[in-house]
């Protein structure tokens, strides 16, 4: 919710089941394809909190401080939050801060659990984005500078940019 909650809610009944209050201001969801992870993707506090998907118990914060495409240290919003089809991997884009990052979701254990495995670089002030129809690239909009960037998540890194002749508003 815009109020920075997370809610596990029950279908049947439509009541809430559990509840993880990560913040005050949140955007984007996305479940593990395990159905094991609920990640959160916050403008406020600027952090990615990862729960566990039956419970809502946070177990991971990742705190989305980086530096943008200008070269300035920045906390930045979280724009966009998907689970990568066919790994275990959320992709997370960090709207101020021009990337987008890809976290491994099977790595759940010790000090270093839910690792930020790939920070790709693309434009300014990102957006929305989708997924080609095979899953394996991730185009989203960088409107700061009118163009798509395309992540090739398979390799985890930036593939194309796709000039827009207007700011582009995928989604």
């Amino acid at each position: 919710s815009r109020q920075g909650e997370m809610y596990k809610i029950d279908l049947f009944g439509f009541n809430r089941v559990a509840v993880a209050d990560a913040g005050s201001d949140a955007r984007d969801i996305a479940v593990s394809q395990d159905g094991k992870w609920v990640i959160g993707g916050f403008y406020n506090p600027n952090h990615l909190v990862v729960c566990d998907a039956e419970t809502m118990e946070p177990v991971k914060r990742i705190p989305t401080r980086t530096v943008n495409p200008d070269g300035q240290n920045v906390g930045s919003r979280v724009c966009s939050l998907y689970d990568v089809p066919g790994q275990s991997l959320f992709l997370a884009g960090l709207k101020e801060g021009g990337e987008v990052w890809l976290i491994d979701y099977s790595k759940t254990e010790g000090e270093n659990n839910f690792p930020v495995v790939a920070t790709i670089d693309c434009g300014r002030i990102l957006h929305d984005g989708f997924f080609t129809e095979d899953g394996r690239y991730f185009q989203i909009a960088s409107q700061g500078d009118n163009q798509i960037d395309v992540i090739d998540c398979e390799k985890q890194e930036h593939a194309a940019t796709i000039p827009m002749d207007t700011v582009p508003h995928p989604g």
